[in-house]
């Protein structure tokens, strides 16, 4: 009967908090529950139910107690946002504190899309840019032709130049005995090929000997020097003068091949092409400083004993110092 009280209780008084919404019955259904739960045990003691009967009837009030407390949970943080919001309606200070909130973070999100915004365009000018010099290019590679010279030389022109510098080096100190000694004028013919061969008999010595007796120098200043002693004097002139033909073929002939055979760079190319031209020009420099101590005339308006003009001498020697220091650079080129 005390059950029968308390549905009806719950019927009649539900038409009451309809006005105050479905979560506020359900919370006046949570204490209305509540409230039966205790009625129903002292019945049930009362009566002496079955126990089976009694777990079924408390499982089932159990339930709806878990699903209350979900519901007055919602129903707190509900009215917790309507209480803040009555409190802005109220006070006016913090409804224009919130406006202004608002309005920096409008302003900070507007600036945020301004300077997007001018981060695309600008890319979008770069890529232009970028568009238009990858373009040009492309245009000048196809008028421009290809090079058939190398950017970069073969490594042998170093060694060739670092090896016949050493030669330059060592012809210059030859040089220089000879004209100790006085042995340049004993040689009286220039033949840059057929005289690469020494006398190889004794005839031939004797005509050597017998040229050198026609000379100036001999008629003036060496009138007593045997054939023995124009072995020594013609051997340091033919060595210096072979030692200058070696270097011409060791650096030419190596130099016209790297070049045909386009193994070095245009520049390169230009130098050694330099180098070999000097080389050639060194040699007739010898034998016009030769010439000079060997024709009579040229000695009568030096008014001079037969030696080679010292102008001439210069020369031939600074040409040598010339070809030395176009070789380093060419090495120091091909090096760094």
């Amino acid at each position: 009967m005390s059950l029968c009280r308390s549905q009806f209780f719950f019927m009649k008084n539900t038409s009451v908090l309809k006005a105050c919404g479905k979560d506020a019955s359900n919370l006046v259904k949570f204490t209305l529950h509540s409230s039966n739960i205790n009625n129903i045990n002292n019945n049930i003691s009362n009566n002496d139910i079955n126990s089976s009967t009694l777990n079924f009837i408390r499982s089932i009030f159990t339930k709806d107690l878990d699903s209350n407390n979900n519901i007055n949970n919602s129903i707190k943080s509900s009215s917790n946002e309507i209480i803040l919001n009555s409190k802005i309606l109220k006070n006016p200070l913090l409804n224009l504190q919130n406006q202004k909130i608002n309005s920096n973070n409008n302003k900070s999100n507007n600036k945020n899309l301004s300077n997007l915004s001018q981060r695309r365009n600008f890319s979008s000018l770069n890529n232009k840019i970028l568009q238009e010099i990858a373009s040009t290019q492309s245009q000048q590679s196809i008028k421009l032709p290809k090079s058939s010279w190398p950017i970069n030389s073969h490594k042998g022109v170093a060694y060739l130049c670092i090896g016949t510098s050493i030669l330059v080096f060592a012809i210059v100190i030859l040089g220089g005995l000879t004209r100790l000694t006085e042995s340049g004028l004993s040689i009286t013919e220039w033949k840059p090929v057929t005289g690469a061969l020494p006398p190889m008999t004794q005839e031939d010595w004797e005509l050597e000997f017998a040229k050198y007796k026609e000379s100036p120098e001999f008629k003036q200043l060496n009138s007593h020097i045997n054939l023995d002693e124009f072995k020594f004097i013609y051997s340091m002139e033919w060595s210096h003068r072979l030692l200058g033909r070696f270097i011409g073929l060791v650096f030419v002939l190596p130099s016209l091949y790297f070049i045909a055979r386009k193994k070095v760079s245009k520049k390169v190319a230009f130098r050694l092409l330099g180098v070999c031209s000097l080389i050639g020009f060194q040699g007739f420099l010898g034998w016009w400083m030769v010439y000079s101590g060997l024709d009579e005339k040229l000695l009568e308006e030096r008014r001079s004993k037969p030696t080679v003009s010292q102008y001439r001498l210069t020369a031939h020697l600074g040409a040598a110092f010339l070809v030395y220091c176009a070789m380093i650079s060419t090495e120091l080129v091909l090096v760094y």
